[in-house]
């Protein structure tokens, strides 16, 4: 979990900003809920401000996949609830990866992931390094 390695991340490095992506394994592995994800969240979040402040902080999104689409639902839950935490929390930008690997219909395009409809490939992540480069101060903190 993000919470073992916080530490050793810490005394590494002095982070102007932090960018988080989890959840997407919690739902489909360990069946956890999008509400006790989000509470995850806010405990790493707390223990990133007690360390460094009100640094940014930049929560991605937590993706479909057409292998894990059978729980978009509670993904969707998930997304909903951490823009939620981020838009009452002016240091927290909730970044939207999401919605650029979806089509029209609202499912995800599969040309955009690897055979597995898991992981991306490189057109996937070409998306989201599109979606990553239109947040204000993302890369310029």
């Amino acid at each position: 979990s993000a919470m073992r390695y916080l530490d050793d991340v810490l005394s590494c490095v002095e982070p102007r900003s932090f960018v988080l992506y989890f959840g997407e394994n919690d739902i489909a592995n360990d069946g956890l809920t999008a509400e006790t994800i989000l509470q995850m969240y806010l405990a790493l979040k707390a223990r990133i401000r007690d360390a460094l402040g009100d640094i940014p902080i930049y929560y991605i999104s937590t993706k479909h996949s057409p292998a894990r689409w059978i729980y978009k639902d509670e993904v969707n839950k998930l997304n909903d609830l951490a823009r939620k935490a981020c838009e009452d929390d002016g240091a927290c930008v909730y970044v939207d990866c999401t919605t650029c690997l979806l089509g029209a219909n609202g499912l995800p395009v599969w040309r955009f992931y690897q055979p597995d409809s898991l992981h991306l490939n490189h057109e996937g992540y070409g998306r989201w390094a599109e979606s990553l480069t239109e947040v204000p101060g993302l890369f310029t903190s």
